[in-house]
């Protein structure tokens, strides 16, 4: 007798063009279809990454604008599936997400991803920070299952926020190899010139860092006059970093586009809160060179690990 399929509901606030986003629609591209029934709740349906949501995946638009205005929207939406499974990322989502267990149908697992380190989350992207440790501590363990994107992750969270290990799994960032092959080779080099040319990706925001990238490379063209630097991503940050480009000088050398796709010659990260793992595991692939700046726990224990 054949199994009944396992149906998962996926929760988000939207598919914006950042890293959380692309590894729930890379999820929702491959999760096998014979054991498993997704379907996809946006806070509001929004974002460059909708057109990538399989066709055969049902999108429910909660239509809130912001995530706390979407809870009555996902307990009725949560009533109406009875999913066997609630999955959410990102911060703010899966605080709601807990929070709302005691008014979902029984039975149902809640699985929560965390994507970066949370104290540095809690420190450097909160208004008010204690509170938010504090909501880590109090609301995580009270998740079935907490998915870490790194050792890193899982280790802080048990021992900073006493969240039990039982709860932590540590899964890797999904790659579509074959998508990312296929899209570097759609196009030829897009940059002239001696160079060198330098290209960072990431979300717009104070955790990557792209403001420090900025002043480095205002430094690095003092010694390299043609060297030149494209920033893909989208985010609240792009008129402050556009307005630091322009009184860097950097306006003709420092473009900022929004998810342009281009075939990067160099990839160089920032000094950010997470090193882009995903990242530089698809330029590994691929055989572009790239330089991930050194963050403790990050990107040489992935490798190490890998290898």
């Amino acid at each position: 007798m054949k199994a009944a399929r396992r149906r998962v509901l996926f929760v988000m606030p939207n598919l914006g063009g950042g890293g959380a986003e692309r590894v729930i629609v890379t999820l929702l591209r491959h999760l096998d279809r014979s054991r498993f029934e997704p379907h996809l709740a946006l806070v509001e349906a929004a974002g460059p990454y909708l057109k990538e949501v399989p066709a055969d995946v049902p999108l429910h638009d909660l239509k809130a604008g912001r995530v706390r205005h979407a809870f009555p929207g996902i307990i009725r939406l949560a009533w109406k599936l009875r999913p066997q499974a609630i999955h959410s990322t990102l911060c703010e989502m899966n605080m709601a997400t807990v929070l709302l267990r005691p008014f979902l149908p029984p039975g149902i697992r809640v699985l929560i991803r965390e994507g970066i380190s949370p104290g540095a989350e809690s420190v450097h992207a909160k208004k008010h920070p204690m509170v938010w440790k504090r909501l880590y501590r109090w609301v995580y363990p009270w998740a079935d299952k907490i998915i870490c994107v790194g050792d890193f992750v899982a280790d802080e969270l048990a021992d900073n926020f006493h969240v039990p290990r039982r709860k932590l799994v540590r899964i890797y960032n999904p790659v579509d190899i074959e998508l990312g092959r296929k899209l570097a080779n759609a196009t030829g080099n897009p940059y002239q010139g001696d160079g060198p040319h330098l290209v960072a990706a990431g979300r717009l925001a104070n955790q990557k860092g792209f403001d420090i990238l900025l002043e480095a490379m205002a430094l690095v063209r003092n010694s390299l006059p043609n060297c030149g630097l494209t920033i893909l991503g989208e985010g609240e940050l792009r008129s402050e970093l556009l307005a630091q480009r322009e009184r860097l000088g950097l306006k003709d050398s420092s473009a900022i586009p929004i998810l342009t796709s281009v075939t990067p010659i160099y990839l160089c990260f920032p000094p950010a809160l997470k090193a882009c793992l995903t990242r530089s595991l698809r330029l590994w692939l691929w055989g572009r060179p790239w330089w991930p700046q050194t963050v403790p726990g990050r990107c040489g224990r992935y490798f190490a690990t890998a290898q």
